[in-house]
């Protein structure tokens, strides 16, 4: 993992001077804990949700955790300790590889312009925008754009997504995805038993929110490196 990690090759380098992975996970967790919920209100990261957009929430969540934070691994992003982190092709835990890095900007923007012509999932029953929303989940997932923080960047992305198309997600009640598939998900052609059964709980957690119908403004990244008290 050229660059990314410490000496022991476990522990990602980070701002906070954790020399241990489980002195970084807690440590990672006090700073972005509320970031989430800076976001709730809108003062967040804005716009059309595409790559920029994706990469804007991420360096959001981690900026004060990682020097990494809003790059995707596929990146060459030079580090203040004078090494170059690059991981185009990680390993998950099962020893498979993720999507090899060069191939995510391409596929990020196919997301993106999925999403543009469904008009941001505008408009849409509950049904019908969990099913279209389960499956944003698993390409984003597939894709892994990042060294660490995929799952948190991928909800928060999503939980604006879902605002911006009138829904509301309430990831805290939504479990984990079973190793076999859940007898009540719903049989969706190419999603898989993990999307079928992400599908299933989105339905039955997501909230009919008042329909907006302005399309996202074509706004300025914010400014969000700004020191924030921390939680």
């Amino acid at each position: 993992m050229p660059g990314y990690t410490l000496d022991d090759g476990i522990t990602l380098k980070n701002k906070l001077g954790a020399t241990s992975h489980g002195a970084l996970e807690v440590a990672e967790a006090d700073y972005v804990s509320n970031r989430p919920l800076q976001m709730e209100p809108g003062h967040g990261p804005t716009g059309q949700f595409d790559v920029a957009h994706l990469r804007s929430i991420h360096r959001h969540l981690f900026q004060d955790v990682y020097e990494c934070s809003g790059r995707t691994r596929e990146e060459r992003v030079a580090l203040l300790d004078g090494t170059i982190a690059t991981e185009p092709s990680p390993r998950k835990i099962d020893g498979g590889a993720f999507m090899a890095g060069p191939i995510n900007p391409e596929r990020l923007d196919r997301i993106a312009g999925s999403l543009r012509d469904a008009n941001y999932l505008r408009g849409q029953s509950r049904k019908e925008f969990a099913r279209h929303a389960a499956g944003v989940m698993i390409d984003l997932s597939g894709v892994h754009p990042f060294r660490e923080g995929n799952g948190r960047a991928q909800r928060a992305f999503m939980r604006a997504l879902a605002i911006e198309a009138g829904h509301e997600l309430d990831f805290s009640v939504i479990s984990s995805c079973p190793r076999r598939r859940h007898k009540a998900a719903m049989p969706l052609l190419g999603l898989g038993p993990c999307g079928r059964y992400l599908n299933w709980q989105l339905a039955r957690t997501s909230k009919p929110l008042a329909p907006r119908h302005a399309a996202p403004a074509d706004k300025p990244e914010r400014n969000t490196s700004a020191s924030v008290p921390s939680e």
